[in-house]
């Protein structure tokens, strides 16, 4: 492998110490005096490598500028497919820049190992939350983190490279008339409100309780009062912490994703300012859309039911609205508002929570033909597919395997047969099937196609929700293989066709995302010390509990 010396323009060997001395050079001008911390290695055969981009200080901002000046349609809200092309679609990756990767290398196949564009025409849409590693809701539900406040696998400034590396692709991906498509979430959203009245906002401790200690110590600001707040507090007495401090640590990455600031800069830029998108006939959306929502939008603009471009006018309207708060942090309507609330496009979980009943899928349907787009399929995240209850109610069903490659296994696609065997996991206590309890990537609502027209593709598959709780008490009921089978860095494929049903399939990277084993074993020996009144030996030692 090569470098260009900056001066001479000449390629060097990065094996030379002279190809070294330029290589530290450009991480260092790249992450600002950064190292890139190398994660625990891996078997040959999984290795992937850390993006090096070249850069210099201000390349944040051409960049983003290039994305805008070079690639046409940018934020459209529709894409008309060819017959035969692909279409990725991605979950939550919450923070952890190796769940992307291995989404894009190992299941995808659309990044090589330099995480240089490889795809050709494939569209990928990622849909929502790629931000906010850790999770505080209490001393139960916490992220494993180290006694430096460091969560599974985290490298300095994450949520930064990630951005940057999709910004990369963007450019990249455009000159193969491949495309990135980066759609909001509630985390996002959140961020991007701030403390604008009237709007479901973030306090100061909502950032400092979905960022680990060290994303927030490495958030640009007020480094004593950072330093101060954290230290060694959130480590194994991770519930014991002045709570005070913490959130002035907060207030920092807040203000860094404050619209037009730098962290905004970097996910809204090259394709991010949006919240729904619609890709031949699926339209993707973070959380949902009901029909409350539409009714309200299109009255409000003054359109009529039986206009043809209905559909098409909410989505750009939802969109447009995005970008309007982007640019104007001062921007605020009641359309907006309706869009972002609980009831709104990255909020609503009718569609995706374990909740669902059978009855939902005649309201999508309506919520479909309402917009115009009664042919189409609806993907969401969001809520992730963990849940043990989300099959009591409604008929959810996960595609049978069909194949595997050198680094994924294929799902799919649906064979057009009502004798195909897939799991129903409404009926699967009466089933002798060799089903997973806990799925990946699930369907509901099938046509007569025996395609889903409601597809959930949030598996959780971000180390921040490592959290050593719930993997214990999955453990202990017997499923800890089926838990971390379901967790794999997973995507939807979808090949378009005009004269037939769309090809379906899911592919499931063969590989665990890395875990610090003395890490983690480690956190566990401390449990005892930790949780006195709640350790229980039956929980299981990390060799009991880790990935096979």
């Amino acid at each position: 492998m090569n470098i260009i010396d900056p001066f001479t323009n000449d390629k060097v060997s990065v094996e030379t110490k002279k190809g070294q001395s330029i290589l530290k050079n450009y991480i260092k001008n790249y992450f600002s005096g950064g190292v890139i911390p190398e994660p625990p290695p891996l078997p040959p055969a999984q290795r992937v490598q850390a993006p090096i981009l070249k850069r210099v200080k201000s390349n944040d901002k051409t960049v983003g500028f290039r994305c805008e000046t070079e690639i046409q349609h940018l934020n459209d809200s529709i894409y008309n497919r060819d017959d035969g092309s692909r279409t990725i679609v991605m979950g939550d990756i919450h923070g952890d820049i190796e769940a992307l990767r291995f989404c894009l290398k190992y299941a995808a196949n659309v990044i090589d190992d330099s995480d240089n564009w490889i795809g050709g025409s494939t569209f990928v849409v990622l849909a929502g939350d790629m931000i906010d590693r850790a999770r505080r809701k209490n001393r139960i539900m916490m992220s494993v983190m180290d006694e430096d406040g460091r969560g599974v696998g985290e490298i300095k400034h994450e949520e930064l490279k990630i951005q940057r590396l999709l910004n990369k692709l963007a450019l990249q991906s455009n000159e193969q008339n491949g495309r990135i498509i980066k759609l909001m979430g509630n985390h996002e959203i959140m961020l991007l409100n701030q403390k604008t009245p009237g709007l479901k906002k973030p306090s100061d401790s909502w950032s400092s309780k979905y960022s680990t200690n060290f994303g927030l110590i490495n958030e640009k600001g007020n480094k004593t009062n950072v330093t101060r707040a954290l230290g060694n507090k959130l480590g194994f007495q991770g519930y014991k912490y002045n709570k005070a401090d913490l959130i002035e640590a907060g207030k920092n990455r807040t203000k860094n994703y404050a619209p037009a600031k730098s962290g905004a800069n970097l996910l809204m830029n090259c394709g991010g300012k949006r919240m729904i998108v619609k890709v031949g006939d699926w339209i993707i959306v973070h959380g949902g859309i009901r029909m409350g929502l539409v009714i309200h939008t299109l009255r409000g603009l003054g359109i009529q039911l039986n206009d043809p471009n209905r559909g098409k006018i909410f989505l750009e309207k939802a969109n447009e609205t995005l970008r309007q708060r982007f640019n104007d942090p001062n921007f605020l309507n009641e359309i907006y508002k309706s869009f972002t609330d609980r009831y709104g496009l990255v909020w609503n979980r009718k569609f995706s929570s374990s909740g669902f009943l059978e009855r939902y899928c005649h309201d999508l349907l309506d919520v479909l033909k309402y917009m115009g787009f009664p042919n189409s399929r609806l993907v969401l995240a969001h809520c992730n597919q963990m849940n043990l209850g989300l099959f009591k109610k409604g008929k959810t069903y996960i595609l049978p395997k069909k194949g595997e490659t050198a680094n994924s296994e294929i799902y799919g696609p649906i064979v057009h047969s009502r004798e195909e065997i897939r799991c129903n996991y409404r009926d699967l206590v009466h089933s002798n099937l060799n089903c997973p309890v806990i799925p990946g990537i699930t369907y509901q609502c099938p046509d007569a196609d025996r395609i889903g027209k409601l597809w959930r593709i949030d598996v959780a598959m971000s180390r921040g929700f490592d959290l050593m709780n719930d993997i214990q008490k999955i453990f202990m009921k017997g499923h800890i293989d089926d838990y971390w089978e379901a967790r794999k860095p997973q995507v939807l494929e979808i090949i378009h066709h005009n004269r037939i049903p769309d090809e379906v399939r899911v592919l499931k990277s063969k590989h665990h995302l890395p875990r610090n084993e003395a890490m983690l074993k480690k956190y566990i020996d401390n449990q005892s010390v930790r949780d006195l009144n709640l350790y229980d030996p039956r929980k299981g030692t990390w060799d009991d509990l880790k990935p096979k």
